[in-house]
């Protein structure tokens, strides 16, 4: 689990759009995301399209 000083870290890479720090959000929560939205939708591919959409809205609000 990360610390707190690691999480104010990663949000001010994140604010700033570093794309590491970008990265690394996809990576970890892509997974939760993913399994939520496929929960609720049957089909693979348009579950899979709507939890990239979530991440493009996420990053174009930053």
């Amino acid at each position: 689990m990360e610390t707190n000083k690691e999480e104010r870290e990663l949000l001010g890479k994140i604010i700033k759009k570093d794309e590491k720090a970008l990265f690394y959000v996809y990576k970890k929560y892509h997974p939760s995301v993913f399994s939520f939205v496929r929960s609720q939708i049957s089909n693979y591919q348009i579950a899979e399209e709507i939890a990239q959409d979530v991440f493009i809205d996420f990053f174009n609000l930053l």
